[in-house]
């Protein structure tokens, strides 16, 4: 009986585990798929299509999208958005300007964008009103110094019509960067400087937009389909319907409409690593079944029927066990937090059934002679070294990803104007949150280089090397490299500064006749840099206050100290105008430059004066000997090194922004941290482009990202900002639609389990030959895990990984193989020893 008992717990066991793989292989089929593609993000299985409409075709057009893409998802509800971008309406007063071009407004209507908005002041937008009533950004607001209330008339460009706008809002969107605002970008800038500076979008009601604004304009819908518990069929029927889609569009009344959609890509990629992590789990299983088959099995009953009848129950109870043993982990928190579901039992009992039996009569089965036995031991090492290795390596190359896709440990981004916490209190809020070693801010932009669009990225190089996570083997040259390459390159940069903490800063002017508009730029202890409208002075006074401490908002803190870099001016007209400033003060205490500094421009009868003709000019504080201007250096993708035949520390000519600009290149990166994977890009250093824009007479940049850099995973920091009410979303996880691999770590945790019990069980029989064979199965397992990860990794993914996959190999778990082994080994020897003497033929192990 105690015989019986053996074998019935041990086969119970082996069966368990091989059930338990085959559960697991069975749940990464048609369910796993179902499952990723309901979670993926909205953009990979969305569909958008782009057309010109008017007043007169809009229904038309709408109605044929709405159902033509409702058939091609095979009557799966769908969510329709429809983005709608006006043309170019005139800035109010600039309507007679010949010399030079006028700045413009566009108007724009989003279905229920007021569901993903914040009112900061004022109210919505009612339909069909008198005056046009629309909200405003408040990134548009600070551009233009549009308030709730304001009421302005502006002049059509096409139709030269005039229109009545009252202001009734000014809103922030909760993430201006995110796929819901994804079709205008300029909703999160709240400008445009594309030949005409253009600002906006002023957000009216659509039925509003028709009436006033429809005049052939650019339409964007977004499709997002419902595809919660539509079969893999359903599915694929779908992906194949998509392509098509131009056509039936054509077809029915929507010539001008041009569809796109990922859900093709998206349902290939899920399925092929479906596919590839299902292969895995079954070849690990049929390894650990050849292990099984060399090793010494139990000592068998003495009666065959005996044996048979525990073998055939052991293989049907099996997969229950599994399932308990599964539900068990289902309960667990990181269970839950994977969104991970059980495998269907009835659906993977066939599976399961068959596999726990060749599991058990592999182990029951009669076993080679020792010397092949030993070869157990060796597979069993190549299996748990390959486990060990595939799940190390599976989350290093997700923590890069992770990484690559931030740029940053963690990264912030939010409305570069307005919102919580104030333009200058992010940096102390940010630096303050847990763990959180340093926090540097960055300029993002998507712009035109030599006729490509690309992102542009500006992050203070000097601090470049605490926050930028490059991998070196991205690059020809290291982090600190480019750092130092881009700080050699730098300006000798001017600036006024503001002693202490002030709150105020005064400017005192000669009188104007109010056509010119006057801005000062500030910046802080971090980096930032702000413009603020100085407003024209009061009837019988000279003096103008501009207030600093609302910089903070509400409940911050500004990084102090402060610095005045320059004024900016320019006119409502084309006459020419000077504005002088007679003097400065912070707080009430008068300020002068630094000696060794001088303004860009004459003093008149003041400290500056200001000349504004044909457009904006600049005055700034600049160094009295300042080297001569040099190329500015540049990072760069390699497509735009090679449309620019520029090569590392070589210098020429490019166009950004359709500006031209002389750069030397600083190094080329392949794929640039924090882009997307197939945008091309340009990184250069924060202070050099402000300076470069500010001589330009152009805004400062504003801060679009903050890059953090912090103590562990960053998970308390996330967990800070998202608890905090600020407007900004955090980036720093991969988002990608593939099957989650939890399941598939299951399954590989599962083998590893039984690898180190068959590598024991060998161990127990006492034998030296075990540890041999032991350390080559390891010396195995090490060669096929750098050989096999990558390609693994890159399947189990479904597609391409940035960065490329490095296999991780933990050396301490490795070593400690054939360590434990020989420790199991030597002491099963001295068991032996001690109880059957010398004699040559005693095993352990083999009950």
């Amino acid at each position: 009986m105690p015989s019986v008992l053996r074998l019935g717990v041990v086969s119970l066991l082996v069966a368990t585990v091989f059930a338990g793989l085959a559960m697991c292989a069975a749940a990464l089929g048609d369910a796993e798929v179902r499952h990723a593609v309901e979670t993926a993000p909205p953009q990979a299985v969305g569909v958008t299509v782009a057309g010109v409409i008017n007043a007169g075709n809009f229904a038309g057009f709408d109605r044929a999208v709405r159902e033509q893409t409702a058939l091609a998802f095979g009557g799966a509800r769908t969510e329709v958005t429809t983005l709608l971008r006006s043309d170019g309406y005139t800035m109010p007063g600039q309507e007679k300007l010949r010399y030079r071009r006028p700045e413009r407004l566009r108007f724009g209507s989003l279905d229920g964008f007021q569901q993903h908005a914040r009112l900061v002041s004022g109210s919505w937008p009612r339909s069909r009103t008198e005056p046009v009533e629309a909200a405003i950004s408040q990134a548009a607001a600070s551009f233009t110094g549009f308030t709730a209330g304001q009421v302005f008339t502006t002049i059509g460009r096409i139709d030269a019509e005039p229109v009545k706008v009252k202001i009734t809002g000014v809103f922030v969107p909760d993430d201006p960067y995110g796929p819901r605002w994804a079709g205008d970008l300029m909703l999160g800038r709240g400008v445009e400087r594309e030949g005409y500076t253009t600002y906006g979008p002023l957000m009216v009601d659509q039925a509003t937009f028709l009436d006033r604004f429809a005049e052939t304009v650019d339409a964007t819908w977004t499709v997002v389909p419902d595809l919660r518990g539509l079969p893999v069929e359903r599915l694929r029927t779908a992906a194949a319907r998509l392509p098509d889609l131009r056509e039936k569009l054509k077809a029915n009344g929507c010539p001008d409409c041009t569809p796109a959609s990922a859900l093709p890509g998206t349902l290939a990629r899920i399925e092929a690593a479906a596919q590839a992590a299902r292969w895995t789990v079954l070849g690990l299983a049929a390894l650990l079944a050849l292990a099984l088959l060399l090793a010494p099995g139990p000592r068998r009953t003495g009666r065959a029927l005996g044996t048979a009848a525990v073998v055939m129950g052991c293989a049907f109870l099996a997969p229950f066990v599994a399932r308990l043993l599964l539900s068990l982990a289902e309960a667990t928190p990181w269970w839950r937090a994977a969104g991970l579901r059980l495998p269907d039992l009835s659906g993977t009992l066939l599976v399961a059934i068959p596999m726990a039996l060749v599991a058990v009569v592999c182990l029951v089965a009669e076993a080679p002679r020792p010397g092949i036995r030993a070869l157990s031991s060796g597979i069993a090492a190549a299996v748990a070294v390959l486990a060990i290795g595939g799940a190390t390596t599976w989350r290093s190359s997700q923590a890069d990803q992770a990484r690559h896709q931030a740029g940053a440990d963690v990264r912030l981004t939010g409305p570069p104007a307005g919102g919580e916490p104030g333009v200058l209190g992010r940096g102390t809020a940010f630096t303050a949150l847990p763990g959180v070693t340093a926090a540097v801010p960055g300029h993002r932009d998507r712009v035109d280089v030599d006729l490509r669009y690309s992102t542009l990225l500006g992050v203070d190089a000097n601090r470049l090397g605490e926050v930028f996570r490059l991998r070196p083997d991205l690059s020809d040259r290291t982090v600190a490299q480019l750092a130092a390459a881009m700080v050699a390159g730098r300006p000798q940069l001017g600036a006024l500064p503001l002693p202490g903490q002030p709150r105020t800063l005064t400017v005192e002017v000669e009188r104007s006749d109010g056509s010119v508009r006057l801005r000062a730029v500030v910046s802080d202890a971090l980096g930032v840099w702000h413009d603020l409208p100085v407003a024209p002075p009061r009837e019988g006074s000279a003096k103008v206050d501009v207030d600093l401490a609302g910089l903070a908002g509400p409940d911050g803190r500004i990084a102090y100290p402060l610095a005045v870099r320059g004024f900016l001016g320019d006119a409502t007209d084309d006459s020419a105008h000077v504005i002088t400033v007679t003097a400065l003060r912070a707080d009430g205490g008068e300020l002068a430059l630094p000696a060794g500094q001088r303004w860009s421009e004459g003093t008149g009868s003041g400290i500056f004066s200001l000349k504004v003709k044909d457009g904006a000019s600049v005055v700034r504080p600049v160094p009295l000997n300042a080297a001569p201007a040099r190329p500015v250096p540049i990072v760069l993708t390699p497509e735009l090194a090679a449309s620019a035949k520029l090569a590392t520390g070589r210098t020429g000519s490019i166009s950004l922004g359709r500006r031209p600009l002389q750069v030397e290149l600083a190094g080329v990166v392949e794929r640039m941290p924090g882009v997307a994977l197939d945008s091309a890009a340009v990184l250069m250093d924060w202070q050099t482009l402000q300076a470069w824009n500010l001589a330009a007479a152009r805004p400062p940049l504003p801060a679009t990202d903050w890059w953090l850099a912090v103590d562990g995973d960053g998970n308390a920091a996330r967990a800070a900002v998202a608890g905090s009410g600020w407007d900004v979303t955090v980036i720093g996880s991969p988002d990608s639609a593939v099957p989650s691999p939890v399941l598939l770590g299951g399954a590989i945790a599962l083998g590893l389990v039984a690898a180190s019990g068959l590598l024991l069980r060998a161990a127990a029989a006492g034998r030296w030959a075990a540890l041999w064979h032991a350390a080559a199965g390891a010396l195995l397992g090490l060669g096929l895990c750098y050989v096999l990860m990558p390609r693994l990794v890159r399947a189990w993914q479904g597609g391409p990984v940035t960065p490329d996959v490095v296999p991780d190999v933990p050396w301490p778990a490795i070593v400690a193989l054939p360590v434990l082994v020989a420790a199991v080994i030597a002491v099963a020897r001295s068991f032996a020893g001690r109880s059957l003497g010398d004699a040559p033929t005693a095993r352990v192990g083999d009950a």
